[in-house]
């Protein structure tokens, strides 16, 4: 409950004004108290570059691992590219019209010169691009420079010195040389990494609990900072950016909107709000990185797309820096009465777009310098107009800063598909000639979809109706809400996505991305097996503390063909999955009851993990007189996380089912007492009872196969 107070939205909102008022009217306690504010953004940058880079490796490794990734860098590469020629175009046709550095007067850059020779640079909040020793002794940074420090010799050191660029670069060619690394050992690594992403995003989930206070101390010194000369100076120019900042601002949130496929664009705003908060109070966009990969994944955008091209975009396209720089430089051709012609306007639009991506890793004062790749070929001074642009930092900083995250969040919305699907859905081959289903449902809203090969996971709560009539609903309805959002999370966790829940059910699927294997399927559906079956643990073992009754997972999955559609629904579109495959994992799961297992694994699956999961061989069955004979296998566990005794132990079970395929009762009926004796196994009660039976009473023309 205080938890959900202190990240409240309201509360953040009161945190703010009372850090203003704080600055405003105490000024030289809150610049004394600013150290705290220093700190907490310290603890917060302290995880911001592990989940950078876990983030970039893990998501690069699994579209190396895609069939489409060509495809998808080719898609990267060319929205990144158009969205910082708009930018960059957008700064310098506003900085143009707006003329921002018309009828200033001679007085200007006196009056700002005197408040920098008081000022001390504290605006350096981002981590740097280079070494703090090269930032020490160099105010400009060339573009050889940039390019040159982008590859560490020792990535130690980058990870000291805390040196973006390069940690940016190592970690995508690490991820890309596990991506090409063969299965078992890729999905070993993908899965150690993505556990310590995981560990580090629980890290700043923690400190967003200390954010409101965190805030006031930020925002105190920041206001505390600030003087009244510098607003009356350039008031012009920071209106005129800030007006600039709106409009690309809201034309992101049109975008965010359109492609997150929501009908309610005030839910869409609502997921914004943190990040948004935070880039303003903290002026760091790496901080926010966090938040904003939440709020893309809480619309449905896709997961590992989202992991991918967010902490890259934010990174290297600094679209803030860009327009501040074309707005900037028009700016200053506009003081000195530049004449405006169209070569200078190109310089304008491709100089800034240099400048601003390479100001990369670096923020606030530090960006500066790379406005000469803009004055020097237009012929401008560059020292004294820094003068300028240096004392009024901090108050342009907050909007530059929020330009760089938002626009990003907003190109990553245009690369990124839809957890749930895009809002057209097509095959991975256009040309297919597998059976489509379509119908129309209104003028602009379809329900469509595809027969694919999909690997379908089916679990509930073993008598959970029996639970739910005994138990108190106020009860029940907070250990059933936990269950489903863990299980929610295990799933799309492990790139699948929720088809429904029924009840205590859940019915989930992998394969909608076109370009995922069907042994990724397999592979990914069982971890999220025995994940659920952990969650299932861990939660029942709460409430017997409690005195509630215990819930116990019944799970199946499934590899094979089934209908995959998309139907229009009030908030967007939403998946259908059905098929005679969707029956028969529902079938499955019911055979756990049967076999006293969790998870049951139909043969398809297990052909397609088996060098990755421990299983045991459970029985060779048929559903109903018209289909045909299968195996069916019990998950167990990771191959060599298993219990050698116990796997022992399910290899006796396995020769005693040999002997039952074959008709040897009396082997097979020592073999299940074996098994009892040790384990009480009630699968091989369930045969040896059997093998008794047809001791007796031998069964007609045995194939082996036990009709369920």
């Amino acid at each position: 409950m205080i938890g959900k107070i202190l990240k409240n939205p309201i509360t953040i909102l009161v945190s703010v004004v009372l850090g203003i008022i704080f600055g405003f009217y105490e000024k030289n306690l809150a610049l004394s108290l600013g150290i705290i504010g220093d700190v907490y953004l310290n603890l917060f940058q302290m995880t911001v570059i592990p989940i950078l880079v876990t983030s970039i490796i893990v998501s690069l490794a699994m579209l190396m691992q895609d069939k489409n990734a060509r495809q998808h860098v080719t898609k990267i590469l060319l929205v990144f590219l158009i969205v910082l020629l708009v930018t960059a175009t957008f700064g310098t046709v506003i900085g143009t019209l707006a003329r921002p550095g018309k009828d200033l007067g001679e007085t200007t850059t006196p009056v700002l010169d005197k408040i920098i020779k008081s000022s001390v640079d504290t605006s350096r909040d981002e981590m740097a691009l280079y070494s703090p020793e090269l930032d020490a002794n160099s105010n400009t940074t060339s573009l050889v420079d940039f390019f040159a420090n982008i590859v560490p010799s020792n990535i130690f050191s980058s990870f000291s010195n805390g040196i973006i660029l390069q940690l940016v670069f190592f970690s995508i060619l690490f991820g890309i040389a596990i991506g090409f690394l063969t299965d078992s050992s890729s999905h070993l690594l993908i899965r150690g990494v993505s556990s310590l992403k995981e560990s580090f995003q629980k890290l700043i989930n923690w400190t967003m609990y200390a954010l409101p206070l965190g805030l006031v101390f930020l925002m105190g010194k920041q206001i505390a900072q600030v003087g009244v000369e510098i607003l009356l100076a350039m008031v012009k120019f920071i209106v005129v950016f800030y007006i600039a900042g709106f409009i690309a601002l809201t034309v992101c949130s049109l975008i965010i909107w359109v492609k997150s496929g929501i009908k309610n664009p005030i839910r869409v705003m609502k997921a914004m709000m943190d990040p948004i908060i935070i880039c303003f109070a903290t002026r760091n966009s790496f901080a926010s990185l966090p938040s904003s990969v939440n709020a893309l994944k809480s619309l449905n955008f896709d997961h590992n797309t989202v992991d991918l091209v967010f902490p890259l975009g934010v990174t290297v396209l600094r679209f803030g820096n860009i327009m501040y720089f074309a707005l900037a430089s028009c700016f200053v051709s506009q003081i000195y009465d530049a004449p405006v012609t169209f070569t200078s306007l190109l310089l304008m639009v491709v100089g800034s777009l240099l400048a601003g991506t390479a100001t990369a890793g670096a923020s606030g004062l530090l960006t500066l310098p790379m406005i000469s790749l803009i004055l020097d070929p237009l012929g401008l001074p560059v020292e004294s107009i820094l003068v300028v642009f240096m004392a009024i930092d901090s108050l342009i900083d907050p909007m530059r800063t929020l330009l760089i995250v938002y626009v990003n969040i907003a190109t990553t919305a245009l690369v990124a598909g839809r957890e749930n699907g895009s809002i057209t859905f097509k095959a991975a081959n256009p040309t297919s000639d597998k059976p489509r289903i379509q119908a129309a449902v209104s003028k602009d809203k379809e329900a469509e979809g595809e027969k694919k090969n999909l690997t379908l996971l089916f679990s509930d709560i073993e008598n959970f109706t029996g639970i739910s009539e005994r138990e108190n609903p106020d009860i029940l309805l907070p250990s059933l809400k936990s269950y489903f959002s863990d299980f929610t999370s295990a799933i799309k966790n492990n790139s699948g996505s929720v088809e429904k829940y029924i009840g205590s059910s859940v019915m989930a699927f992998w394969g909608e991305k076109s370009g995922m294997s069907e042994k990724n399927q397999a592979l990914f559906a069982c971890r999220s097996a025995l994940e659920c079956k952990d969650i299932c643990y861990r939660l029942s073992e709460a409430r017997v503390r409690n005195g509630s009754h215990k819930f116990r997972g019944r799970f199946a999955v499934h590899t094979g063909e089934a209908v995959l559609g998309k139907m229009a629904l009030n908030d967007g579109f939403e998946h259908v999955v059905f098929g005679r495959n969707v029956n028969l994992v529902t079938q499955l799961k019911g055979l756990n009851k049967l076999y006293g297992t969790e998870i049951i694994l139909s043969s398809a699956t297990q052909e397609l993990i088996k060098d990755l999961f421990e299983t045991r061989l459970l029985d060779k069955i048929r559903l109903g007189k018209k289909s045909q004979g299968f195996c069916i296998y019990e998950l167990l566990c990771e191959k060599g996380k298993a219990n050698p005794k116990t796997l022992k132990l399910y290899r006796l079970y396995e020769q005693g089912l040999k002997y039952y395929f074959i008709e040897d009762w009396e082997n097979c009926i020592k073999s299940m007492s074996a098994v009892i004796e040790q384990a009480n196994d009630v699968a091989a009660r369930v045969i040896k009872e059997r093998a008794e039976k047809f001791k007796i009473s031998p069964p007609r023309n045995w194939t082996g196969v036990y009709e369920c």
